[in-house]
This record gives C-alpha cells, sequence and structure tokens, in this order.
C-alpha cells in the first residue's frame, strides 16, 4: 500500500499508481501564518484519510473509475510549524524579531550561497535557532557529503585571524564565517547553493527568543577574541536588523558586502561575499555578521568603558594593519586539525582574496614569488605541491 501526499484522488486515479484496494492520502491545510520579519512561520494541520474501492473486480477497475471509491476512514495528525527564511526577496532586510521561542519542523533559508570550485567564497552567517550540520538537507545534492562548511574566527595573532571548522553543531546566535562546498545548480557560470533543515532523522528546531518588545533590544550576538599588539579586542558581531553606519560609527568596523561593487571604469573592486570596511551609509543586512575593532578603554561606539579603569590604547582606525591574513583550518580524516585554505584580508577595502599569485609556506608565511624548492605550499587558498 503506497502513501500518497498531496494529490487530489481523481487526480490519483488519473495516474494509474494504485495498486490495492485500499489507499491513503495525506492532506494538508495552511491553518495560520506568521510573520517575524524575514522570518515567516505556517501552521500546517494534516489529515490521512484512507479510501476503500467498493467494485469486486480488479484493482484497474478502480483506477478507471472514480465513483468506486468511497472513504473509509481520516485520522488528524496534529499540526506542525515549518518555517521560511527569506534571504533574497523582498522582506530579507526586514528585521527579525521573535517574541518567544517556537518549534518548527522544518527550516528553509532562501539565501543563495555562490561558490566556485578553485577559489573558496565565504560568507557570514547567524542563525537564531541551533542545529547539527548532518541535519542540512542533502536530498538535492546527489551526494551524501554535508553541502556547507561553517568556520568560527578563533584567534588573532597580530598579523592573521585563525578560523576553525565546526564541524558538528551550530549554536543559535554565534555568528559563523559559511563555506558552501556543493553545488545545488548553476546559473550564469556560477554555482550556487541553499539551505534547508530537514525533518528527518530526528532533526527538530527552536526559533530562540531573540528579541525584548519591553526593552525594544536584541539578543546580544557576539564573540570576543584579543587583539594582541593591537592592544584591543576584536569582535565578531551577529545582527538581525540591519545595521546601518555613518562617520561616527564606522571606525573599525568591517561589514560584509552582499552585492559587487565596481569602479567608474567597469573594474571590480570588492568582490560579492567578501569583508569590506565600513564606509559612510555601510550597512549589514539582518542575519549576517561584521568585524569591529575595539580599542582597549573604548566601547564599541567609540565612548569609554564604564569602569574607567583600562589604559586606553593609542592605535586609531588608521593605523590597523593594511593586510590581515585569514587561515580557514579543518580537520582531516583522524580528526587532527590542518590549514586547507589560506586568504588576505584587506582592512582597506576588506576583501578576503584567494589571489593566484600569493604563496605561503606551510606555517602561513607568505612568500614574495611562488616557491622553486620543492616542498608543499599554499596558493590560491590551496595546497599545491611543487616537485
Amino acid at each position: 500500500m503506497k502513501k500518497l501526499f498531496g494529490l487530489a484522488l481523481i487526480g490519483l486515479m488519473a495516474t494509474g499508481t494504485v495498486s490495492a484496494k485500499d489507499t491513503t492520502i495525506v492532506r494538508k491545510n495552511v491553518e495560520s501564518s506568521d510573520s517575524y520579519g524575514a522570518i515567516t512561520v505556517k501552521t500546517i494541520s494534516s489529515t490521512t484519510f484512507t479510501y476503500t474501492c467498493n467494485s469486486s473486480f480488479i484493482s484497474t477497475s478502480c483506477e478507471k473509475d472514480t465513483t468506486k471509491w468511497s472513504k473509509k476512514s481520516e485520522s488528524p495528525n496534529g499540526n506542525e510549524n515549518v518555517a521560511t527564511i527569506d534571504g533574497d526577496g523582498e522582506t530579507r532586510l526586514d528585521a527579525i524579531k521573535i517574541p518567544e521561542d517556537i518549534a518548527v519542523a522544518s527550516i528553509t533559508y532562501d539565501r543563495k550561497f555562490t561558490l566556485y570550485f578553485d577559489n573558496p567564497r565565504y560568507s557570514t552567517v547567524v542563525f537564531p535557532f541551533s542545529f547539527k550540520t548532518s541535519c542540512i538537507d542533502k536530498t538535492e545534492y546527489g551526494q551524501n557529503q554535508i553541502p556547507f562548511k561553517f568556520y568560527k574566527i578563533v584567534s588573532y595573532n597580530g598579523s592573521s585571524f585563525v578560523a576553525a571548522e565546526e564541524t558538528t553543531e551550530i549554536a543559535a546566535h554565534q555568528p559563523y564565517i559559511a563555506k558552501p562546498v556543493l553545488s545545488q545548480g548553476y546559473e550564469n557560470g556560477i554555482h550556487y547553493a541553499y539551505m534547508s533543515f530537514a525533518n528527518s532523522n530526528g532533526c527538530s528546531y527552536t526559533l530562540k527568543k531573540n528579541y525584548d518588545a519591553e526593552t525594544d533590544k536584541f539578543v546580544e550576538s557576539k564573540y570576543s577574541f584579543d587583539a594582541g599588539s593591537l592592544n584591543g579586542t576584536w569582535n565578531f558581531m551577529g545582527t538581525y536588523e540591519k545595521i546601518q553606519f555613518t562617520a561616527d560609527t564606522k571606525a573599525g568596523v568591517y561589514g560584509f558586502a552582499s552585492a559587487e561593487k565596481k569602479d567608474d571604469q567597469g573594474k571590480v573592486v570588492v568582490k560579492a561575499g567578501s569583508f569590506v570596511k565600513a564606509g559612510d551609509n555601510a550597512s549589514v543586512p539582518p542575519m549576517r555578521a561584521y568585524l569591529v575593532y575595539n580599542k582597549n578603554g573604548f566601547n564599541k561606539e567609540g565612548k569609554p568603558s564604564p569602569d574607567g579603569e583600562t589604559s586606553v590604547a593609542s592605535i586609531s582606525d588608521e593605523d590597523l594593519p593594511e593586510v590581515i591574513t585569514v587561515k580557514f583550518i579543518d580537520k582531516d580524516e583522524n580528526g587532527n586539525e590542518e590549514i586547507t585554505a589560506i586568504a588576505q584580508m584587506n582592512t582597506r577595502t576588506g576583501v578576503i582574496s584567494t589571489d593566484k599569485n600569493l604563496w605561503f609556506d606551510l606555517k602561513g608565511r607568505k612568500l614574495n614569488k611562488k616557491p622553486t624548492v620543492k616542498g608543499t605550499y599554499y596558493n590560491n587558498g590551496q595546497k599545491v605541491i611543487i616537485k
């Protein structure tokens, strides 16, 4: 007996797929729909109907004559919530305000992530729910591999950010750098992938409260790490609302470029999916993240810290290093960490680049040119063996 979903009975008969005297149909109806900014949650009711064929002839008679079928039973299955997140559409810039926890069965994130297999692409993300990476839907990729990797910036050593792969669980309200590794489709010469979260294999989700209506404040979504010789801290900040920077608030801020930028001659100066040093009126959309450098003794708005005890760093926004290397660390099949990509972050333009002209040794030290000595190096973000 086959279980058929979302089909009208008359359509079922026309297909000629019924092979038994009884069959079941599950009908789903939208009972309600609630908007939380860029997130829509629909409550779906589900009822299972069982039909029986009253004909004494073989089952093909039932398939050809729908009048011989009658409803035998119906059984309500209850309600479930499904969530859709707008990442590219008209509501993508609407602030996401979730006033209380909401359990949902599945989530679709309609945001297109682009990828080039010969040049790693990275994007910032923050989610109002926790999930296991194994719960990301893999059915449309044709492979059992998890289609995305997520990295957390774990340290800064004075010249390099170190971003380590998070392999098992992603936490709510925690900003990450995401990298698509499988292609879901191909358009205009660019591979792309979307992110959906399945309701199979025991996966379930809760949209976590992120907004207090009484105080009109969002939950804090950030983590900090020491800036070393810069005498301050880096904050990686997630946001659930569009952040607009001004001349007063842009200092030390590096935001995410959602679109390609060109100069007057049509030359691409900032690639889509890169970090860009914030200028006047720069902005960061919801469910993205941005970097902020904080001097010791000052908060992120540039105002003195309340304790008044911390020494004020002498470094200014103009004194930040011109280029910061970003090292992406994955785990090999034995669980050992290894550098799998090295990129350059230009703090003037904010671009994370894996330029084909950039070469590094295995310790991440930049070389002046392509090496001639045999060995293993990094180029274009990947390992290269010189023989």
